[in-house]
C-alpha cells in the first residue's frame, strides 16, 4: 500500500502541496492567533476553484481549507491566495503558483525529524548513529520541504502525536495523527497488486 499525504482538490492550486510521506514508521491540536482570515481565504480560493473545475464542491473545498489553512504560515498562506486569485484558470493548471509564498516557509523542522527519527529508529532496535543518519536524511528531503510552510505549534503537536503511536500502529493512526495535527486528508492508494 502506498500512502499519499495529499492535500484536497481545495489546496491543488500550488503543486508544491502534495507530499509524500515515505517514512517506514507506522508511523494533534489548533493553532490560534492566525492573522489571515481563514473563512474569506477559503471562500475566494474554492470559489475560484469550483470555477475552474466544475465537479468541486464549494462546501466541502471550503471544509477542507478550513481546517488546514490556520495551521500554516500566515505569509505563505496569504501569497499562495494571492496568486491563485490573481491567475486564469489556465494559467492555475500550467501551475504558475508553484514556489508562491515559499519565502514564508520558515519554520524549523528539524525538531520534527528528530521526534520522528527517534521514535522510528527505537522501534527498530536501532543506534544513536541511526537516528543521526535518518535526521541527516529527512532534512535534506525536497519531499519535507513543504512541512517549513507549518506553524512551529502544528508540527509539534505532530511530533507529539506520532511519537505517542506504538510501535505496531496501524497505518490508520498514523493517518488520524496527521490529519488531525495538520488539517491534511490523508488518502491511501493500493498499487493494483495490492487491491
Amino acid at each position: 500500500m502506498k500512502v499519499t499525504m495529499r492535500w484536497t482538490k481545495t489546496m491543488g492550486w500550488t503543486g508544491v502541496l502534495a507530499l509524500m510521506l515515505t517514512w517506514s514508521v507506522a508511523a494533534c491540536s489548533d493553532d490560534s492567533g492566525s492573522g489571515v482570515d481563514v473563512h474569506k481565504t477559503c471562500s475566494d480560493v474554492c470559489a475560484k476553484q469550483v470555477s475552474c473545475n466544475a465537479s468541486d464542491d464549494q462546501a466541502s473545498c471550503e471544509a477542507d481549507c478550513g481546517n488546514m489553512l490556520p495551521k500554516m504560515n500566515d505569509g505563505f498562506v496569504t501569497a499562495s491566495a494571492d496568486c491563485i486569485m490573481g491567475h486564469s484558470c489556465t494559467e492555475l493548471d500550467n501551475d504558475v503558483c508553484d514556489g508562491a509564498g515559499r519565502e514564508y516557509c520558515t519554520t524549523d523542522i528539524r525538531p520534527l525529524m528528530e521526534t520522528v527519527c527517534a521514535h522510528q529508529v527505537n522501534c527498530n532496535g536501532g543506534t544513536q548513529s541511526d537516528i543521526d543518519n535518518c535526521i541527516t536524511q529527512q532534512l535534506s528531503s525536497d519531499g519535507n520541504d513543504m512541512f517549513k510552510c507549518f506553524k512551529p505549534a502544528t508540527l509539534s503537536d505532530l511530533g507529539n502525536c506520532l511519537d505517542g503511536l506504538a510501535c505496531d500502529a496501524s497505518q490508520d493512526e498514523f493517518n488520524a495523527c496527521v490529519e488531525s495535527s495538520l488539517g491534511v486528508n490523508i488518502v491511501s492508494e493500493q498499487s493494483p497488486g495490492n487491491q
